[in-house]
């Protein structure tokens, strides 16, 4: 593929843009699921990914879902994608695709609506990243965030508040199907995350770990097997399952009664929306917008991060797990309301660009 031609003849209706992604995470999720919205509906969307590997998670993820995969892309190569598609808007993952689309699009004098997701809180970035981000924000149309929390984190950050549009987070149809019932067994309590710091799986450990032996089982999605398994050793929980690597589904959550989510830094969690729509009980932080995503019939959210408070409130949630039966399904806003809203949003940005001088 090394000609404008190329390009040309997969004219398309999106662009994505992701540096070197390690693993899949919710925005990720939500991104290639909007796409398959898209491509079923007669458009199309393209991706350029760092990675040279066809087999990451995140290029088998957005192939699933109908989007055509640009692995490596030179320069050039990006250019020629560019100038082929000038009515593409472009959606980057990540600060420094976000720069390279910026820088490209004042040199091309490009008129590509262009937009930064941002829907975690920027853990790790520091002042210059966010000083940098600041300055070249006139190079884009704007950033699309999935709460009010991540909107308020940019504005302190120097972002103009009209530079800022909240599009809420929605899950697919899938997560609406008729629930599979469970056999009568141990209840289990499951946390889902990457180990990045502030998801602080190993304060989830020492809660577990506070449970009478026999209260429940444990198991972990995560990315890191190897350290949560050691983790789990030095607290001495012995009953943990814990699977690496591996996006969940709806049976997955049918077959658990409580999602334990202790982070300490959050904006939307998509884990809570899938745990609200598949009726789980919850054990959360009030971390973002973590208290006002939940079932608040099947929910506790817990303050601060005092062991006994959170170990009691486990314990509360499986006991009431036990003795409420697992509703239906609830599967609230879907994939198609959040392309609706993201269409309308860059449409905007489009026609001011038509009025502007």
């Amino acid at each position: 593929m090394n000609s404008r031609k190329d390009y040309a003849d997969h004219e398309v209706d999106w662009i994505y843009v992701f540096g070197d992604v390690a693993g899949v995470g919710g925005s990720e999720t939500r991104m290639a699921e909007a796409a398959g919205v898209v491509t079923q509906s007669g458009g199309r969307v393209a991706a350029i990914v760092g990675s040279g590997d066809p087999s990451t998670p995140l290029t088998r993820l957005l192939e699933s879902h109908g989007v055509r995969v640009f692995r490596r892309q030179s320069l050039v190569r990006f250019v020629q994608l560019l100038r082929a598609t000038p009515n593409a808007t472009i959606f980057t993952f990540g600060i420094r695709p976000s720069l390279a689309v910026r820088a490209l699009r004042a040199l091309l004098i490009s008129r590509h609506a262009t937009y930064m997701l941002r829907n975690g809180l920027d853990q790790g970035w520091s002042e210059n990243v966010h000083r940098v981000d600041r300055w070249t924000s006139w190079a884009h149309d704007g950033y699309l965030v999935n709460s009010s929390a991540v909107k308020e984190h940019l504005v302190r950050h120097g972002a103009r508040t009209e530079h800022v549009d909240i599009v809420e987070g929605a899950l697919s149809a899938v997560w609406g199907a008729a629930a599979v019932t469970a056999p009568q067994r141990v209840p289990v309590v499951a946390m889902i995350g990457n180990q990045r710091p502030e998801k602080n799986q190993a304060f989830g450990l020492q809660v577990f770990a506070e449970l009478p032996s026999g209260t429940a089982t444990l198991k972990v999605y995560t990315d890191d097997a190897a350290t949560l398994i050691a983790a789990a050793a030095r607290q001495g929980i012995g009953d943990v399952e814990v699977i690496e690597g591996r996006r969940l589904g709806p049976g997955d959550y049918d077959a658990i009664d409580v999602v334990l989510m202790p982070s300490t830094s959050e904006s939307v969690p998509r884990v809570l929306l899938e745990a609200r729509a598949r009726g789980c009980h919850v054990v959360t932080s009030n971390a973002g917008a973590s208290a006002e995503v939940v079932d608040p019939a099947r929910s506790t959210v817990v303050r601060g991060f005092e062991l006994e408070h959170w170990a009691t409130a486990l314990s509360d949630s499986i006991k009431q797990s036990r003795d409420t039966p697992r509703g239906r399904p609830v599967l609230g806003r879907t994939t198609r309301d959040y392309v609706v809203d993201v269409v309308t949003t860059t449409s905007r940005t489009r026609l001011a660009k038509r009025n502007r001088p």
